[in-house]
């Protein structure tokens, strides 16, 4: 059987739920409103944020340049042992195309919705 401490049982209360936490769906519900309005309200809103937060697209650099470590490779042959030296090389940056805008864009259609009444909920299951 096995035993867990105190604290390892506190660990596991504490860890769980946060672990889980991330597995929660969520979905717009309005205490005035049926949901088949959420259609028009998402459009409408959607329309307002796309012209007030348009699209932006900008280049970001999404992992550092580096040297690879040089090494030697070493074979045995009829006259004995031969080594090749293979030097190390230059890796450039990569980068990555990123919207600035969509943070902006998702905050201000959060809040559109909720102007109309609508609350972002954790979904019932």
């Amino acid at each position: 059987m096995l035993k867990f401490s105190k604290l390892t049982s506190l660990g596991l209360v504490v860890a769980l739920p946060l672990f889980f936490a991330g597995c929660v769906q969520y979905q717009w519900v309005n205490q005035t409103r049926p949901t088949a309005n959420l259609t028009t309200d998402s459009a409408s809103c959607e329309q307002k944020v796309a012209s007030l937060y348009p699209a932006q697209n900008v280049v970001v650099q999404t992992g550092g340049g580096y040297y690879t470590s040089g090494y030697r490779n070493c074979y045995r042959t009829y006259y004995g042992t031969a080594c090749d030296y293979i030097p190390g090389h230059y890796i450039p940056p990569s980068y990555g195309v990123t919207d600035a805008n969509s943070s902006q864009r998702q905050q201000s259609f959060n809040a559109c919705l909720r102007s109309k009444g609508w609350d972002l909920v954790p979904a019932k299951h």
